[in-house]
């Protein structure tokens, strides 16, 4: 999914979203746009696998469940330059870094 600097949002209302390695330079990009990604099911999973690359330098914004964070997020250098995460359901506590995914409600 690459587009030259046009927005990009991709949502699965079932089931998880996995971004993988491609030949691409990008795996997902936006160029000078967006990218918004969302997992709206109850505990769903977005993937980024670790050779894979997701750049929009207008901003990235995850929204999950749960998040599996491999690669590469690259928002650029230049403001806004964000990347929001989010989980799908407002009641859901974070957890960065944790090494596992035992926790119920918690992205």
């Amino acid at each position: 999914m690459n587009t030259a600097s046009g927005a990009i949002t991709l949502t699965a209302t079932t089931g998880d979203i996995t971004v993988t390695e491609t030949t691409a330079a990008n795996d997902g990009g936006a160029g000078t746009s967006t990218i918004s990604i969302t997992a709206a099911d109850d505990v769903a999973d977005i993937a980024i696998d670790a050779s894979a690359n997701v750049e929009a330098t207008g901003s990235v914004t995850l929204v999950a469940d749960k998040m599996d964070l491999d690669g590469t997020i690259n928002s650029g250098a230049t403001l806004p330059a964000l990347v929001i995460l989010r989980p799908a359901s407002v009641a859901d506590a974070v957890d960065l870094g944790s090494a596992g995914d035992g926790e119920v409600n918690t992205l």
